[in-house]
């Protein structure tokens, strides 16, 4: 890849914010009405969400884009989260940790949260997965709700909601289609992996939104033709040895993928979920075909027009927590799609 922002380790940070007010053919295919969840609630850990713009989709009608929403409430606050599209780790470890995941087809989205995995001989397992976990003040710096007081860290209880895109209504720019391959783990041979590629895209500029989907290879009768999307920046990889996930960054000409070897690439096992369900294989595979798809918002004004648009600069020694206030209430948020993205500055 040719050297630039993605290619600097660095600890100063670039983060720019795009709020996008999806107009004509950039609204939302599909939206689903909010759902009560709840972590380590058997009756309120796993949804199925069927998409009803199209009825009996088919595999060549597979979403561009997929967000599932996650809202907490934090006394007269709320904020919104996004999910993951993979487990990012299973609940060996006894922290405390938190998180929704989900995956989708041409017809509907799974949405889970964390549940206590029972069949524990060991005694491991724990019941520590929170709906939304913001970590400690002591590794993280608290954000701050809108009155000036520090916001909540933990919640176990949540709403969540589904947003989806067809093709015809938010096409992309570019789309490489399913062509791409990755192993994470082979038994057979330890050295026919495929951990790590880059994609070129051709972009004039750099893209204002990057879609990276992984469809496993094997077929699961549960949930037929699944995809999983890519996480922007890693997980917890450390925790435990079913957490699955694929790790993507890009600049103006190219995508660059990442999974962990000898780990699920796309995984629901091991605290996620209906305790009916809760195996070390559900939804895990450790090889996948890739597409990637993106989108330059800015090159047709008619489709999304940019509401806000600013830029927060942090580092290491920061004590401020970087926040960004609308210039005005967003009257619907329906329609509405928010970016985020993280570069590295050359220092």
């Amino acid at each position: 890849m040719p050297i630039d922002r993605l290619s600097v380790v660095s600890f100063w940070i670039f983060v720019h914010h795009w709020f996008a007010n999806g107009m004509t053919v950039y609204e939302p295919s599909f939206i689903s009405d909010w759902i009560t969840a709840k972590a380590q609630d058997d009756h309120k850990v796993e949804f199925y969400v069927p998409f009803t713009d199209i009825e009996n989709a088919t595999e060549t009608q597979v979403p561009v884009k997929v967000i599932v929403e996650v809202k907490v409430e934090d006394g007269d606050d709320y904020y919104i989260f996004n999910a993951f599209g993979s487990s990012p780790r299973d609940d060996d470890a006894t922290e405390k940790y938190g998180g929704v995941i989900y995956f989708y087809n041409a017809s509907g989205v799974l949405i889970l949260l964390p549940e206590r995995f029972d069949n524990d001989p060991l005694g491991m397992k724990n019941d520590d997965g929170l709906a939304v976990y913001l970590g400690t003040d002591t590794t993280w710096y608290q954000p701050l709700s809108l009155n000036g007081g520090t916001i909540q860290t933990r919640y176990a209880d949540a709403s969540v909601r589904v947003k989806m895109w067809r093709q015809n209504d938010m096409p992309p720019d570019y789309d490489t289609d399913f062509q791409y391959h990755l192993r994470s783990k082979n038994d057979i041979s330890k050295n026919n992996l495929t951990t790590y590629f880059e994609i070129p895209i051709g972009m004039t500029s750099y893209p204002d939104m990057v879609v990276v989907q992984a469809k496993p290879t094997a077929t699961f009768a549960e949930f037929p033709g699944v995809i999983s999307e890519g996480n922007g920046i890693p997980g917890c990889f450390t925790c435990g040895r079913e957490a699955g996930g694929l790790t993507f960054a890009y600049n103006a000409s190219h995508v660059r993928v990442w999974v962990k070897k000898n780990y699920p690439i796309t995984s629901a096992a091991d605290g996620w979920g209906l305790k009916t369900y809760l195996n070390n294989e559900r939804l895990v595979s450790y090889e996948v075909n890739i597409r990637v798809l993106a989108w330059n918002f800015d090159s047709d004004t008619n489709k999304c027009r940019w509401t806000m648009n600013s830029t927060i600069y942090a580092n290491q020694q920061s004590t401020e927590v970087p926040r960004m206030i609308f210039s005005s209430p967003i009257e619907d948020m329906n329609s509405v799609l928010v970016l985020v993205s993280v570069s590295m500055l050359l220092i």
